[in-house]
């Protein structure tokens, strides 16, 4: 049996505490029911300025992410970060309460995640607005870097089409040059024909008179 408390609490009242209700044989394994129409939103400090919110008919818990909300703005290194990211090791892993025949978790140990990207921090856990933030900035530093490889790589097409073109164009004037040199050569085999032709017949004659 499920366990329920306060469903549908006008918005005035407050709970300093609540008892799960549950007539299981064993209430500590009984799950805890929520009824709220209106979403939920759970404050984790004093001033209600800290925590998360379910949405009515919403599935998913939203964070608290309002740019008011936030101070110390700083820019990040997404190169930086990527590389971070690729290097901090990836495993497959069951935890020590999961059967070994459980499907295994994939995922990074919280020591290497914290260590890298939140150095002081609890290193014993990884929660979703610190996973989502690394991800996030990783995905801009893999697009900096494919964008960054081929801007070099339309670089290095344009130098070589323009060192084909240049080859192209010296081979023109290459061809066109030993085009005139043949010219040349030709006219001056014609011209040393022409001559030995005229010096063969004056001999001719000089032997028809002898």
């Amino acid at each position: 049996m499920a366990a329920d408390i306060l469903e549908d609490a006008p918005p005035s009242q407050t709970v300093e505490s609540f008892t799960i209700i549950t007539t299981a044989a064993s209430p500590t394994i009984a799950p805890l029911h929520i009824r709220a129409q209106g979403g939920v939103i759970i404050y984790d400090n004093a001033g209600a300025t800290a925590g998360v919110f379910l949405g009515s008919n919403s599935p998913v818990w939203v964070t608290i992410s309002d740019r008011n909300a936030k101070k110390n703005f700083q820019p990040v290194d997404a190169l930086g970060i990527l590389n971070k990211l690729a290097a901090i090791p990836i495993q497959q892993w069951n935890y020590k309460w999961e059967r070994d025949s459980d499907v295994p978790n994939i995922g990074p140990m919280a020591q290497d995640f914290k260590g890298a990207f939140y150095p002081g921090r609890d290193d014993k856990g990884i929660t979703t607005l610190e996973f989502d933030g690394v991800k996030l900035v990783a995905i801009q530093g893999l697009n900096q870097k494919l964008d960054a490889e081929l801007k070099a790589k339309d670089a290095k097409i344009a130098s070589l089409e323009k060192k084909i073109v240049d080859l192209k164009s010296a081979g023109r004037q290459t061809g066109a040059d030993w085009e005139t040199r043949f010219q040349r050569l030709e006219k001056a085999v014609a011209s040393m024909t022409g001559k030995n032709s005229a010096t063969l017949a004056i001999n001719n004659s000089v032997k028809g008179r002898e």
